[in-house]
């Protein structure tokens, strides 16, 4: 069982999606078995085509010929990827984010014990529900509010149920919430791993502006950047 990882940029923070490409490439524990789509929202001028990105096999570039915003992107993202080759999985990353060691076998785990939900790696720090122990396999999760669409995992059957995202609240966003929403409307749950085996390193939103928990975050990001390495971008003073 492997997975559609579509990756978003609007190449903004260069730095950041190259660490983003290898953190999930090389942390990955079948790396050969995930497809990988990464949709460049109008990137002004970067010869993104000569470099190498991601998985050697079944990978593609996609760019927009406008700047058509975060949802968008995720849908031209996932239409591009034909019913008759699709995984079991579809996997949605922002540009800013690291994957932690065996971050797909994690994800996996949780979402064939719950695979009525959508999954993430990654939750907010005011959003977290009790801890919970699966049951079924090794992976403990939390069932949070909502899933964030920095790292945004579901069965492509759900994807086909819910369907496209939309942003209610204009470019700044809101998908997310409208998303889950909408999946939980038709009795889809959500959950994370814990520990969080997606790690978020640019912290701000697509507007700009900083995310709602970002001094947790950036206190998150500076222990990890001691055990990992992880390179963040935290610009705020």
């Amino acid at each position: 069982m492997s997975i559609d990882i579509i990756v978003i940029s609007n190449m903004a923070r260069l730095d950041l999606l190259q660490q983003t490409l290898g953190s999930l490439e090389g942390n990955a524990s079948d790396k050969t078995r995930h497809s990988l789509t990464i949709v460049l929202d109008n990137p002004e001028s970067f010869p993104f085509s000569a470099k190498k990105v991601g998985p050697a096999t079944d990978s593609k570039i996609i760019i927009t010929c406008d700047s058509v915003g975060a949802s968008r992107a995720r849908n031209i993202g996932a239409s591009s990827i034909p019913k008759y080759r699709r995984n079991k999985y579809v996997m949605f990353f922002d540009d800013d984010v690291y994957a932690l060691p065996h971050w797909d076998s994690k994800l996996m785990q949780l979402a064939d014990c719950r695979n009525n939900g959508i999954i993430s790696g990654y939750g907010h720090p005011y959003n977290h529900a009790e801890l919970k122990h699966c049951g079924q396999c090794s992976v403990d999760y939390r069932e949070p509010l909502v899933i964030s669409t920095v790292a945004m995992m579901m069965s492509w059957m759900l994807w086909d149920a819910v369907g496209y995202y939309t942003e209610p609240g204009g470019a700044a966003g809101g998908e997310d919430y409208d998303y889950c929403m909408r999946a939980k409307a038709k009795d889809h749950g959500f959950a994370i791993t814990e520990p969080q085996c997606i790690i978020h390193t640019g912290l701000f939103s697509s507007s700009g502006d900083p995310i709602v928990g970002i001094d947790l975050l950036a206190k998150q990001n500076a222990q990890l950047e001691q055990l990992y390495g992880i390179r963040g971008k935290v610009t705020y003073s």
